[in-house]
This record gives C-alpha cells, structure tokens and sequence, in this order.
C-alpha cells in the first residue's frame, strides 16, 4: 500500500542543507496557467497547460495527471490528460492552502504549481459540486522545529511499512523519501520563505 503523507501545511524560514540529503525529483516539465496568481475564484475556469523541459531526459509521457494537494487529505486527481492543456473549472472549498502537482505516465514530475487560495465568487454565482477530499488513512504526527537544517520527525500509525513521503514546496518538483519504520527523521532543505506539504 502507498501511504500519502499530507500531514500539515508549514510556511519555513530554512537554507538549503548539505548535499547529503535525499536529492529532489527529476523534473521533466513545466506547468501553468495564465495569468499565474496565488488566489483564484472558485467556479472559473483555468487553462492550464504544459511542455517538456529543454533538458527532459528522458521526454514526458502521456497520459499526464493533474493532483490538488491539501495539507491532512489525499490528493484529488482532476484530470488524466493526452495532451498538454487542461481547462480547470475550479470546483474546490473555499480557502487553502492548495496546490497543484503533476505527473506523466511514468511517475516522472513537472512539479508544482504556487501554493493558491480559492476565493468566494461573488454574490448569485453557483457552480457545479464542490469536491471532496478524503482524509488520510494514517494518523500522522510530526514533532520538531521548521529552524534552519532541523530535523522534523514524523511518526506514523496505521498502514503497512515501507511508508513513502513527498514533499511538494512551491513551484519545484517533489522530493520523495521512503522508510520501513514508524518513524523517520527528515531534514528540512527548503529554501528561505518556502511554504511546502509533506
């Protein structure tokens, strides 16, 4: 079973640590929207599309998934797509944190998207439902400080090991990390100001 780990959302003030660490994901692509702000409404409608870095090796391949992520929930997949563009009709609460996250047909990352807030749309508008999220079949905790280089232990309960963890932080592809016990100390090597889930 693969265990996602959304335990919290966190705002961090940190340098980058030594080259020790887990090392981020390969990121094959980039995505987005225009225009590319941190609140968008709820009921409109996002374009979001996406290209292969110049670097990618190797390419991208479809289908490509598109995933919200809220801090304590599974992430909801919106989208399975072919192509490179989604028309997003955002069907999410109101507030956040969120974010977007991609994926191709490999598993490999285009990253993610800034962290955004939905906001009210306004008096008389209605859209369709308002998608769910579904909490996490684990119980996760997580003790420690967000201080520069610290570690952060997170303990789980519930599930079978080996447990995997991703951290997405805003605007750059995931870091995956996997353990075989309850808990697993990590090192936070985000960069100054980063807000990220884990």
């Amino acid at each position: 079973m693969k265990a996602w780990l959304l335990v919290a959302f966190l705002g961090v003030f940190v340098n980058f640590a030594s080259s020790q660490l887990t090392p981020w994901d390969n990121q094959l692509f980039d995505f987005g929207w225009s225009p590319y702000v941190p609140a968008i409404t709820s009921c409109s409608r996002i374009p979001i599309t996406w290209n292969d870095r110049p670097t990618a090796n190797p390419s991208s391949t479809s289908p490509y998934q598109i995933l919200i992520l809220y801090g304590g929930y599974q992430p909801i997949t919106i989208a399975t797509e072919a192509s490179h563009a989604y028309d997003w009709t955002v069907g999410l609460p109101l507030g956040g944190p969120y974010i977007l996250y991609m994926k191709d047909a490999n598993e490999y990352t285009g990253g993610t998207s800034l962290v955004f807030n939905v906001q009210d749309p306004g008096v008389g508008v209605t859209c369709g439902a308002t998608s769910q999220f579904s909490t996490n079949s684990l119980q996760v905790t997580s003790a420690g400080t967000n201080a520069e280089c610290s570690n952060v232990v997170v303990t789980t309960q519930g599930g079978t090991p080996p447990y995997t963890m991703q951290i997405f932080a805003n605007e750059r592809p995931p870091k995956t990390t996997t353990w075989t016990t309850s808990t697993m100390s990590y090192t936070i090597d985000i960069l100054p100001g980063q807000q990220f889930f884990g």
